[in-house]
């Protein structure tokens, strides 16, 4: 394994399009076999974003078993065909893109969406890969939380304290547990759909309940 010099960190970072952070990369040590150590809580310190965490840990993960002279280049090594497939994926899916959810869904869900097709049109697959897991997760998280937000606000007490202890259960894991927030929602629909209280006006999004479980 290579990487013990400035040159060889920079071509490795510029692989993967963050040669910008080459010298906190230097200044906290991380060069060589020392690379192999990084976590993804070490990457969010030395400034790296969040959508190219998955991306940099899959290419240390591969660092190891690749000769020295093409360690730094894991990261391009998807074919260029492989990449021209992705960005005609982000700009003329088989589905076109919904602008709406872009202009007028909650911001969470737009936010993910939009990043989504971003990194589809500049060919950045790994990194897409994980961002369809940021959407999908979101795209529970969010409806659970609005429906959990009328439960605890209209409900009766029972469906309250249900609606607050999922909501603390789900928001105790960090990140937030997909299966725990799916199973708030799950709950949450079937309590809203039976929730008689509100008057129509009330819930943040009265039919919610109902779509999901649809």
């Amino acid at each position: 394994m290579n990487h013990e010099t400035d040159t060889d960190l920079q071509t490795w970072l510029a692989n993967l399009n963050l040669a910008h952070l080459t010298e906190s990369f230097i200044a906290a040590g991380w060069q060589g076999e020392k690379l192999l150590e990084l976590t993804r809580e070490e990457l969010a310190d030395l400034g790296v974003p969040r959508d190219c965490r998955g991306a940099v840990m899959l290419a240390i993960e591969a660092l190891p078993t690749l000769p020295d002279r093409q360690a730094p280049n894991y990261a391009p090594a998807l074919s260029e065909a492989a990449v021209d497939r992705c960005r005609a994926l982000g700009r003329q899916p088989p589905v076109p893109w919904v602008d709406a959810v872009a202009d007028t869904w909650p911001g969470p869900i737009a936010h993910e969406y939009q990043r989504l097709r971003q990194l589809l049109e500049q060919g950045q697959i790994v990194a897409a890969i994980f961002q369809l897991k940021d959407l999908a997760e979101v795209l529970v998280k969010f409806p659970a939380l609005v429906m959990a937000r009328d439960l605890i606000e209209y409900g009766d007490a029972e469906a309250a304290r249900a609606a607050r202890r999922g909501a603390v259960c789900s928001a105790a894991c960090c990140p937030l547990a997909t299966g725990l927030t799916l199973s708030l929602a799950n709950n949450s629909s079937r309590r809203c759909r039976a929730c008689t209280r509100p008057k129509p006006g009330d819930c943040c999004c009265p039919n919610l309940g109902r779509s999901l479980r649809q």
